[in-house]
């Protein structure tokens, strides 16, 4: 950390500051978690298609929420579409990229699923909707960011370093 002229701590230069970079970083974290569950699903079977569906619903859920929410200061009303959009997202590339086999009452030993290209166009439509509501959460919250500046960052600085143990 680089001291101001005030002698107050200032956080050092980052990627964060440069917004294509934080855009990224959302996108990433979203179809790293997607994908990352996918494999697990695909190359552990059959243990790994529910931890891995897990994987990709709950873990990229949470983890771009949370970065969205704390990092960027998006809304919470992107809680719902984004919970939504994963859902799709998980099951059907669990089904697209290698879980063929659907177990049900009328097939207790399962049956193999036929994935033709609709499943493909609507598997890639839904990680289209993703991409943009991501894309769309971050801006809404660099945007809210910039009309409601943090509180007086030097003030409560100030007053961290004048604890006790400082």
């Amino acid at each position: 950390m680089r001291t101001s002229p005030t002698g107050l701590s200032r956080p050092a230069r980052t990627i964060f500051r440069i917004a294509p970079a934080r855009y990224l970083i959302a996108e990433l974290i979203t179809f790293g978690c997607l994908f990352a569950g996918m494999v697990l699903a695909q190359d552990w079977r059959p243990v790994g298609v529910p931890a891995g569906t897990l994987i990709a619903f709950l873990g990229g859920t949470v983890v771009t929420i949370y970065y969205l929410y704390k990092v960027l200061g998006s809304s919470a009303g992107w809680v719902v579409p984004l919970t939504l959009l994963m859902i799709g997202n998980a099951v059907l590339g669990n089904m697209v990229i290698g879980n063929y086999t659907v177990y049900d009452a009328a097939h207790p030993n399962g049956t193999h699923l036929i994935i033709t290209g609709t499943y493909w166009l609507a598997w890639g439509t839904l990680l289209g909707a993703i991409a943009v509501t991501v894309a769309l959460a971050a801006a809404s919250g660099e945007r809210w960011t910039r009309r409601h500046p943090p509180h007086d960052h030097a003030r409560r600085a100030e007053f961290i370093g004048s604890g006790p143990l400082s």
